[in-house]
């Protein structure tokens, strides 16, 4: 069994309101906030620049407050439940006993007992998440495109010598068969409140080219290198480090796309 991913989820003073919250607050991703008469939980209010999840903390304490029946609490101004006791009261330190119930026992025990609606899909999630999306332009940012790229081969790091929105071509060192293209990464549901697209994605990629002539992309790009095909969308997404084998004559490698990786950045700068 793999180890439990250990995370929290940050959101930055004013990222849901003036003042709300009034300074950092770090809160465990389940954790909910009390958001237009609903509990949402943090984890689905993730966009990556002012409410962040960190996936890599080597170890985080969490303290929880329980009142004699579930209720609401000021967190740095920000409205967030109580500790509801779903069957999880044995992962404490100070815990009498181990307790946990079933799934649906737990299901059951917070919509019995909490004190507000827990929305976590929906339509009226993605009204929350568009508010909060309003509310960083309203912060001054604004969605522009990721433009790093680079291509590693013999020991050389290369820059594009041309990279529009539809191709990047980039000259290959002499002999290279294998080569590494590094770019930014994106998850969708960061930049659209009503996505639920959560894969990091980096090109979506629409055809290969070496030296003028259309390769299959699968002849030559790893397959680890590709997400699987998602309905409705057509095109190859990598997954931001794209491993190539390559012809050893190859002197040119061009990359034809239709989409690639977003980022937030100050409105005055963004593309």
């Amino acid at each position: 069994m793999p180890p439990a991913v250990i995370s929290a989820v940050s959101a930055a003073a004013g990222a849901l309101a003036d003042g709300i919250p009034g300074r950092p607050l770090t809160l465990s991703p389940d954790h909910a906030l009390f958001i237009d008469g609903v509990l949402v939980q943090a984890k689905d209010l993730v966009d990556g620049i002012v409410i962040t999840q960190d996936l890599a903390a080597a170890s985080i304490r969490y303290y929880h407050v329980e009142l004699e029946t579930h209720g609401i609490l000021l967190a740095e101004g920000t409205p967030a439940e109580s500790f509801l006791d779903t069957g999880h009261r044995g992962i404490f330190e100070n815990a009498d006993a181990p307790l946990i119930l079933h799934p649906d026992l737990m299901q059951l025990r917070r919509e019995a007992e909490s004190i507000a609606p827990l929305c976590h899909d929906g339509a009226r999630l993605a009204a929350i998440r568009a508010t909060l999306h309003a509310r960083k332009h309203a912060l001054g940012l604004a969605i522009g495109p990721a433009t790093d790229i680079a291509l590693r081969a013999n020991g050389e790091t290369i820059a594009p010598v041309t990279d529009t929105l539809s191709e990047i071509t980039f000259a290959l060192p002499a002999g290279a068969t294998e080569a590494t293209i590094r770019t930014a990464t994106f998850i969708p549901a960061n930049f659209d409140p009503a996505s639920g697209d959560r894969r990091r994605l980096g090109l979506a990629l629409t055809g290969i080219v070496i030296d003028g002539a259309s390769l299959p992309l699968h002849s030559l790009i790893h397959p680890a290198s590709l997400h699987e095909a998602s309905p409705g969308d057509p095109h190859h997404w990598t997954r931001g480090t794209i491993r190539l084998r390559l012809p050893q004559a190859a002197r040119t490698l061009t990359l034809q796309t239709a989409g690639r990786a977003k980022m937030w950045t100050a409105a005055a700068r963004a593309a």
